[in-house]
């Protein structure tokens, strides 16, 4: 026996080993194997059991995945497991994440629970879950223009999975048979310069129309070589267009004009006007509606979308002191900016259904 003699004292061999050892591998045979045991449950309830529990879940949440997201950062911030969301979306639970792309959220509750990160607010949670303002601020007993507090848990309303029977029995109680509309789309090859805007522009559709048929976001950013999906101008959604709704009662978005003209050129068609007037006139809201979007695009400085009723949708470009925020209702008239600072001229557009929409045919004629 191997003896070790430290300060007078005399230590064994074998009980320096008892001593570096945990006190469980001492534990009998039978006790060593129900640990293992209890740590293989733990597991499989942890990693196994999430996944199958989401897998049949009957609600979900739209995400739209942001720069810098990965899997395991979307899972984590909504305190699921990876394997639930890539199971959910069909996806390998290593599979890139492209900026825009919709993720849907799994959950067996009406809401699901994020974790609120640098930056956010009320109105971008609400836009990259395709959901309005007030349902998140209803449900968390906020204000509509509460500040977020970095780490806060916020309540996420969901929506229902359609199951096969559901959209079967939809389809069996529409009575209006829709004319079948054939979809030509063409595909174009996104180049170094381009942006979802420029593209629709240049193609005489809707930002909407192609960011919906391409499943992106309105303001995802595309890469060179890209492939996109450009809708026909024939193709017109049946369904969702009512061409005997009247329009909204539009004015002209500045009281001072000193002149206007349309945007088009040679080679591109017009798809609304350049309005020129003194800089920093106040800039109105055309019709009734809702601030859908603000942002800065290049080419087109700082913008504000706003909607109105039977699909219309109004375009102000090239501004300069923004006045609202997304999810604000706007009358007619008010003020929603001011023009450039420096020409005094904007850009503006009316669509109709994601389509542009010849301004001059709905505002009032000028003297």
């Amino acid at each position: 026996m191997l003896k070790i003699y430290v300060k007078n004292k005399v230590f064994k061999y074998d009980n320096l080993i008892r001593l570096s050892m945990p006190k469980w591998y001492f534990e009998n045979k039978k006790m060593r194997f129900l640990r293992l045991i209890l740590y293989l449950s733990v597991a499989i309830c942890v990693y196994i059991y999430p996944s199958s529990l989401y897998a049949n879940s009957s609600n979900y949440v739209n995400y739209t995945v942001q720069k810098g997201d990965t899997l395991f950062s979307v899972a984590r911030n909504y305190s699921i497991n990876v394997n639930s969301i890539a199971n959910f979306n069909k996806l390998s639970n290593k599979a890139n994440l492209n900026v825009g792309m919709k993720l849907k959220i799994p959950t067996q509750n009406k809401h699901v629970t994020y974790t609120v990160q640098k930056g956010d607010t009320l109105s971008s949670v609400a836009r990259n879950h395709s959901v309005n303002v007030n349902s998140i601020a209803n449900l968390n007993k906020l204000n509509s223009k509460a500040n977020l507090n970095t780490g806060m848990k916020l309540k996420i309303p969901a929506q229902a999975v359609k199951n096969t029977a559901q959209i079967n029995q939809n389809n069996q109680n529409k009575n209006v048979k829709k004319p079948a509309v054939k979809q030509n789309n063409s595909v174009y090859t996104v180049k170094k310069g381009d942006t979802l805007f420029s593209v629709a522009r240049n193609h005489s559709v809707s930002v909407d129309a192609i960011a919906k048929l391409n499943n992106l976001s309105n303001k995802a950013n595309l890469n060179i070589g890209m492939k996109l999906k450009i809708p026909s101008k024939n193709v017109v959604s049946q369904s969702n267009v009512n061409n005997n709704a009247p329009p909204p009662n539009f004015i002209w978005p500045t009281r001072n004009i000193l002149t206007f003209k349309n945007d088009g050129t040679a080679e591109v068609k017009a798809i609304g006007l350049i309005i020129f007037s003194k800089p920093g006139t106040e800039i109105l809201s055309s019709a009734n509606g809702t601030v859908r979007k603000i942002g800065k695009m290049h080419g087109y400085g700082e913008y504000v979308v706003i909607s109105h009723q039977n699909r219309y949708m109004t375009v102000y470009s090239n501004l300069s002191g923004i006045r609202v925020k997304e999810g604000d209702e706007v009358n007619i008239g008010k003020v929603i900016a001011s023009s450039n600072n420096e020409t005094g001229r904007i850009h503006f557009q009316i669509d109709h259904a994601g389509r542009p929409a010849d301004p001059l045919k709905y505002l009032p004629k000028r003297s």
